[in-house]
């Protein structure tokens, strides 16, 4: 098993000069960011380009490797100064042949990527599930430092989360482990993007609260996000509709009370969701992150710790950590550099 917590991003005793560089990807449905990492977690170089999704997966790859070059240029290195690429994409992923069984934002079904990209760019490339390796990195360099077992969760537009056991990421017997946001959790439940009904992504992600709030003010029930809603089209802006997740954080703020209840309605979700899980694998630490976390702060944090205290066993959560998330849009690099560097790292007995 890979050890937990190295003090730092070296790969191994031998990784530690400049040429030892490793380079991480956060691949998404609208945009790929690339990072140049030291051995010491530091990025040197970092290159953003809109991932063009609808033009398929042949120009999409084209795009990552484009990335990867770009920000190998920034921080004026080159390919033969990078030791492997690491890469978190949005959908299930076996983490050992690279292959991303499915990637609906993406259109990719069983898409041997770790072998296209290794072939174009002349370096070992590793891939896994983008959320599960934003658990990673916290673990390995963020909120979870010092734990063994861990579970992370991050609200955004949708949810993801990841699972860590004894130190290792938890990829599932199909490479399926972690999907926290596709928990269901409410019978009958309003319907998911999965197509299933009553999914906690359904129920507590930021959509969901979006949808929660235009219900009410539709209903007649005023709120701040109808000023802020009004500041978008006055601005001309092309999401005049879109509730950004800083929008709830300034009027949950303002003490807004249909954003209150539908935030807090989303925490308390959240929470039952983790519930199961921690009556399940009992860890010791959960992280919270993603968008709308990181714009609301730790009421949101509060409220989720809240729930799973009142639906749990008082043994399960006694010394259970909930924290928020630490290494904010970095994550998913990072992540992905913490995958290579596991990949690289001899296993110990």
């Amino acid at each position: 098993m890979a050890s937990a917590h190295p003090a730092d991003l070296t790969v191994g005793a031998d990784l530690t000069v400049e040429a030892d560089l490793i380079v991480g990807v956060d691949l998404g449905g609208t945009k790929i960011l690339a990072t140049v990492v030291r051995p010491d977690g530091t990025i040197i170089g970092r290159e953003k380009r809109l991932t063009k999704a609808e033009k398929g997966s042949d120009t999409v790859l084209k795009r990552i490797v484009k990335a990867i070059r770009d920000a190998i240029s920034v921080a004026e290195v080159t390919l033969d100064d990078i030791r492997a690429v690491g890469i978190g994409v949005p959908g299930p992923t076996d983490t050992k042949s690279g292959i991303v069984h499915e990637a609906p934002n993406l259109a990719w079904s069983e898409t041997p990527v770790a072998a296209i990209l290794s072939e174009q760019l002349g370096v070992p490339v590793y891939v896994g599930n983008d959320t599960n390796l934003c658990t990673l990195a916290e673990f390995d360099l963020g909120a979870g430092r010092g734990a063994t077992s861990m579970i992370g969760v991050f609200i955004g537009t949708g949810i993801g989360g990841g699972l860590i056991l004894n130190g290792d990421l938890l990829d599932g017997a199909t490479q399926a482990a972690g999907e926290i946001g596709h928990m269901i959790i409410r019978i009958g439940g309003p319907r998911c993007g999965c197509g299933r009904h009553g999914c906690t992504e359904a129920l507590a992600s930021r959509l969901a609260i979006e949808h929660r709030v235009m219900s009410m003010i539709e209903k007649g029930r005023d709120s701040m996000i109808q000023d802020l809603l009004a500041e978008k089209k006055k601005k001309n802006e092309i999401d005049q509709r879109r509730i950004r997740s800083q929008m709830l954080a300034k009027a949950y703020t303002a003490n807004d009370a249909i954003v209150r209840r539908a935030v807090d309605r989303s925490a308390w979700y959240v929470g039952v969701a983790l519930a199961g899980a921690v009556h399940l694998i009992n860890p010791e630490q959960i992280v919270v992150g993603g968008g709308l976390v990181e714009a609301i702060g730790q009421p949101y944090v509060d409220k989720v710790t809240q729930s799973i205290h009142e639906q749990t066993f008082d043994i399960s959560h006694r010394n259970l950590k909930v924290t928020q998330a630490q290494l904010g849009d970095d994550a998913g690099v990072l992540g992905a550099v913490c995958l290579v560097r596991r990949r690289l790292t001899p296993t110990t007995p």
